[in-house]
């Protein structure tokens, strides 16, 4: 697999930060785990993106906590370029298949889906079209649950 200039493979090692959801929708929180990240000398950071609207109604009790979570197009696009500008790879985990191309166009170069999206085809189906590498969280996923998120069907 190659992400932007690094092969990975063949006793190569790409170290990624998780930096999820910690940041809580603050920009200028999100680009001092940044700082932090880059001074171990990781080659990217991850990052869980979401839009409330794709899977939560607003009556939901869980809507206005990813509804305040959330990064404007616009700070994406800044966090994308934060990143670059301390030669740090941005990795995401979207929480829907609108992330994933949103984040194709803003300077995503790979995508890490979840062990709890695995099942979730929107999601595994807009990744693969990104035509992007992916990775796969394989923690806590039933043996079932791996042969539904990688039929052919």
């Amino acid at each position: 697999m190659k992400i932007e200039k690094k092969n990975i493979g063949n006793n190569s090692t790409f170290f990624v930060a998780e930096e999820g959801q910690a940041n809580l929708g603050d920009l200028n929180y999100a680009f001092r785990m940044v700082d932090a990240a880059a001074k171990t000398g990781v080659d990217a950071i991850e990052f869980q993106l979401a839009n409330a609207d794709d899977f939560y109604v607003k009556s939901h009790d869980m809507y206005k906590i990813y509804k305040d979570r959330e990064f404007s197009e616009f700070q994406l696009k800044q966090l994308s370029e934060y990143l670059r500008s301390k030669g740090l790879e941005l990795i995401v985990s979207p929480f829907s298949g609108r992330m994933a191309e949103i984040m194709a166009n803003n300077g995503c170069l790979a995508f890490n889906i979840n062990a709890s999206d695995l099942v979730i085809p929107d999601i595994i189906d807009s990744v693969i079209d990104t035509k992007l590498p992916f990775f796969l969280s394989l923690l806590f996923v039933s043996e079932e649950e791996c042969h539904m998120g990688c039929s052919n069907e």
